[in-house]
């Protein structure tokens, strides 16, 4: 049961959807079931995408991850400790965080993680299936809206974030293998390990970025797909576990069964 990233999820009312697991990177191993999910999102009239994937609408959340004007994640440290930070990460992932310093130390952590990772697309997987829906002329829905996202991250304290940049410098080895072992979890389909590993890089943040929004997910998909068939992409992370969405439709009542690839 934990080897799925597509679950099929029945409403009450007989309504199927399908519920897939995405992984925000442009690597290979993240389209290999791509012809069979485009499939599926034919079969149905509406697809969400986790976030509205406008290019207008990217465009807010891209300036709300800049930092104030002439701020820079410099001013955060002492000045020897962000020159000894940048010259580690720069060694360790072969980019220099001066040229990203202009946004919030998240942001430039999450950068370098998924550098790491091979791209072997123009966009993210996420990305080119709200892409083929919106082509397909299909009702495009959400989970969460633009300012839901802004308002989430400008919720993450500056301390936490600063901790986590400083945390990959001193222990970059550590995290290029744990992001390694979550694509190797993706590939194997692994939704269990995906959330287990996920939940413990975030920390003290798992509430605020996956326990809450994972119930506000869930929430709003147990009204809508109640007389709805449509196809939802989520990043992975948000499925298993016990506030996993696909337990919390499971226990709204709807009939939750994997579908393997």
């Amino acid at each position: 049961m934990n080897n799925s990233l597509l679950w099929k999820v029945e409403s009450g009312q007989g309504r199927v959807s399908y519920l897939f697991g995405t992984m925000h990177v442009r690597n290979e191993v993240a389209f290999r079931d791509l012809e069979y999910l485009k499939s599926k999102i034919l079969e149905q009239n509406v697809y969400y995408s986790e976030l509205d994937l406008d290019s207008g609408n990217m465009s807010a959340v891209y300036n709300s991850q800049v930092l104030p004007k002439n701020k820079t994640v410099e001013d955060y440290f002492k000045r020897e400790k962000y020159r000894k930070i940048r010259e580690i990460l720069l060694k360790s992932f072969k980019i220099d965080i001066e040229g990203l310093k202009q946004f919030y130390p998240m942001i430039i952590t999450n950068f370098l993680l998924t550098s790491v990772v091979e791209s072997n697309s123009d966009f993210i997987l996420d990305q080119v299936l709200y892409n083929f829906a919106k082509e397909k002329n299909k009702d495009l829905r959400y989970l969460e809206s633009a300012d839901q996202q802004i308002q989430i991250f400008n919720k993450i304290p500056m301390e936490l974030q600063l901790k986590a940049l400083s945390k990959l410098a001193a222990h970059p080895a550590k995290a290029k293998r744990q992001m390694l072992n979550l694509m190797r979890y993706y590939e194997n389909k692994d939704t269990r390990k995906l959330y287990q590993c996920s939940k413990k890089q975030l920390g003290k943040l798992r509430k605020m970025l996956l326990y809450r929004r994972n119930d506000n997910m869930a929430s709003l998909l147990l009204h809508e797909l109640e007389n709805t068939e449509a196809f939802v992409g989520v990043g992975a992370a948000h499925l298993f576990g016990y506030s996993g969405v696909l337990r919390l439709l499971k226990h709204g009542g709807f009939n939750v069964q994997p579908v393997y690839l």
